[in-house]
């Protein structure tokens, strides 16, 4: 099956990566979406969104100033650096200035990469090397400003430079500039992954889902009902607010008796309709006057046996399995009350701080979880999670920064080079 990826970015990032990821037809198509200026990414979005099944950002910029465009279930993704252009970029500053040291100013937007680490590899003296590091509100003539006035004061001998207007400005102004852009390897790493993310995506949609409804002490419910006719009429109303369910899931009811019941359906269908099911487990609660209370489980499976599997090990015991989130009925009064893994506010405040996101962390949570002692290494993560070891030391290193983990040793490398950290998270829920 076919894979169309829109390819979002300035013109000439766009039309790279559509030559760095021929080799990938005919399985997939690279639709390209190239934009001028921020405002017309809006439109280019809308106007191909029913034409593509994911979306390729040329990096993390236009991606952090365009993702308030899609909805939260949009496959979106962004091409990433490990920075090995700019290793060559510093040596050609070097060599067109006929120097044996790097002397010039290079601006990056922050959370892509570390320039000092990067560059540290090298052996190189960094005293001359000026940085300049912005967000999703900058100002591109003071990124100019930065580049010109070190270079008029003899400071640097040129700048560096991933920002197309930037570049564009400095050439005008006689700056000597260096563009920063993605090599071919780690564009087609990006493709690939976002490849992958698309496929994961259909294998979901069309897995078989089950969700296990519950209501627990039904017999005690039945029990408050004056006559046989009240408790009929109950069992009827509570059919009365599956069915509808049953209808938006596309799926199929079957009664289990005694309070337990089990809608068939797949699993992009379920995943797509969360809040009707929340609701729905709310009107029951209301239906059965608080006497009982009400639960589902959300089970996924190659075959309908194991999503039913996994549906009541959900609701009954309760494992949150594949989905994140367990449905439930509040016995202490509450309409419902919504499980989720959740991390605490003032963690959440040290993610943004660092520019991190919560899925990131839990994801890491997980796979650290099931190593002796909760310590893992870079290459532990990278092997675990499918990313690179850069983007893991950053990672890492974010965190490190924030309070929400800890190096607890390094390990001594194999080959030449720098030891490797040892982590522990510092998390709480």
């Amino acid at each position: 099956m076919n894979c169309r990826i829109g390819v979002i970015g300035a013109s000439e990032s766009v039309e790279n990566i559509l030559k760095a990821g021929e080799h990938f037809a005919p399985d997939v198509t690279l639709i390209p979406c190239p934009f001028e200026k921020e405002g017309d990414m809006r439109d280019i979005i809308e106007r191909n969104r029913s034409r593509v099944d994911g979306w390729l950002f040329s990096g993390p910029l236009p991606y952090e100033l365009g993702r308030k465009y899609f909805r939260s279930d949009d496959n979106i993704s962004c091409c990433h650096t490990a920075g090995a252009m700019l290793l060559v970029r510093a040596l050609e500053v070097m060599h067109d200035a006929g120097r044996k040291a790097p002397r010039f100013s290079i601006d990056m937007y922050e959370g892509i990469i570390d320039i000092s680490e990067v560059l540290s590899d090298t052996g190189l003296p960094l005293d001359e090397v000026y940085m300049k590091y912005y967000g999703k509100q900058f100002r591109v003539e003071e990124i100019v400003e930065f580049h010109r006035s070190l270079y008029a004061e003899r400071k640097t001998d040129g700048a560096v430079t991933a920002f197309r207007a930037v570049y564009t400005r400095l050439k005008d102004l006689g700056v000597p500039v260096y563009y920063l852009n993605l090599t071919k390897a780690e564009i087609t790493e990006s493709l690939r992954q976002m490849v992958e993310k698309i496929r994961t995506t259909w294998f979901k949609a069309t897995q078989v889902g089950t969700v296990a409804i519950t209501i627990h002490d039904y017999e005690t419910v039945l029990d408050h009902m004056n006559s046989d006719v009240q408790r009929e009429r109950l069992e009827w109303e509570i059919k009365g607010k599956l069915l509808p369910l049953c209808e938006v899931l596309d799926g199929s009811l079957v009664e289990k008796g005694n309070g337990r019941y089990e809608i068939f359906s797949s699993r992009g269908q379920i995943h797509r309709h969360l809040e009707e099911l929340e609701n729905t487990l709310k009107e029951i609660k209301m239906t059965i006057n608080l006497y009982g209370s009400a639960a589902a489980g959300i089970g996924y499976g190659e075959t309908v046996a194991r999503s039913r599997l996994r549906a009541r090990q959900a609701v009954d015991e309760p494992i949150l399995w594949d989905m994140p989130v367990r449905i439930s009925g509040d016995e202490t009064g509450e309409d419902r009350e919504v499980q989720r893994e959740e991390l605490d506010p003032e963690t959440r405040e040290k993610l943004k701080e660092v520019r991190v996101n919560e899925k990131t962390l839990l994801k890491i949570r997980l796979v650290a979880s099931s190593f002796p002692e909760g310590t893992f290494s870079v290459k532990d993560l990278s092997t675990k999670l499918s990313v690179t070891p850069q983007n893991i030391r950053r990672i890492m290193g974010a965190l490190s920064k924030a309070g929400l983990a800890e190096i607890v040793s390094e390990t001594s490398p194999a080959e030449r080079g720098r030891p490797g950290k040892v982590y522990r998270l510092v998390v709480s829920g």
